[in-house]
């Protein structure tokens, strides 16, 4: 149970510090309280997920969420910044771009975001923000947070097989979409990312997920890796 919950509580922290800053990690990290909320979740992931990302990577995230709360009012058109350097904006290419589309059709709104759509529907999700694509990875990451609350859920009421759906439904998610893309996304944004903790967040989400799918027993696939033209609409 401590498992699934500390798996949780990632998915949640990624998803946010993924998503446009404005929806709660430039907050966070304006009040200095990003660091602490990433060094509670990751340690008790590394407590409870012994065979996780390594204690390094965990180190480079918190060290780094850690640096921009010390910027205190300064971190949020930091990040403001940053996010839209990185993920909107940038021309004449774009450094990172997060949606599972690009990697796999070169274009917004392919088939993937279309698939992701049909199962986040198949769960009664909908989309809330405007504009949101189905495969960004936020978006992706916040399905998967939603999945592992229900396998917890299931889990703590001795549902087994609640338990074992929600568990088939992450795999088929991981095995279709995020095995596919987002590790050419973590390298990508290694590459273009300034701000430390876009650094951090990108090593620590290909480890996590890579231990996520070792869990799971799935192969993973890189997407490709040139360069994308850049585009609004996340």
């Amino acid at each position: 149970m401590e498992a699934v919950r500390a798996r949780a509580g990632i998915y949640e922290l990624l998803k946010t510090v993924l998503a446009p800053p404005a929806e709660g990690a430039a907050a966070e990290a304006a009040a200095g309280t990003l660091g602490g909320w990433i060094r509670c979740a990751v340690e008790q992931y590394g407590r409870a997920v012994p065979r996780g990302c390594p204690p390094e990577t965990r180190a480079e995230l918190c060290a780094a969420a850690a640096d921009l709360d010390a910027l205190g009012p300064g971190a949020a058109p930091a990040l403001e910044e940053e996010y839209t350097r990185l993920f909107v904006s940038d021309f004449p290419v774009l450094g990172a771009p997060p949606f599972e589309s690009f990697y796999v059709e070169r274009r917004v709104l392919g088939r993937p975001a279309l698939d992701c759509l049909e199962a986040y529907e198949a769960e009664g999700l909908r989309l809330l923000r405007k504009g949101a694509l189905p495969d960004h990875v936020a978006t992706q990451l916040e399905y998967l947070h939603f999945l592992c609350l229900l396998e917890a859920d299931a889990r703590a009421e001795g549902d087994r097989e609640g338990e074992a759906y929600a568990r088939s439904r992450a795999r088929s998610f991981h095995e279709a979409h995020t095995s596919t893309w987002i590790p050419a996304f973590c390298a990508r944004l290694r590459q273009h990312a300034r701000l430390p903790l876009y650094r951090g967040v990108a090593r620590f989400l290909d480890r996590f997920l890579a231990a996520e799918h070792r869990d799971m027993a799935l192969v993973v696939f890189c997407g490709p890796r040139e360069e994308v033209q850049a585009h609004h609409g996340n």
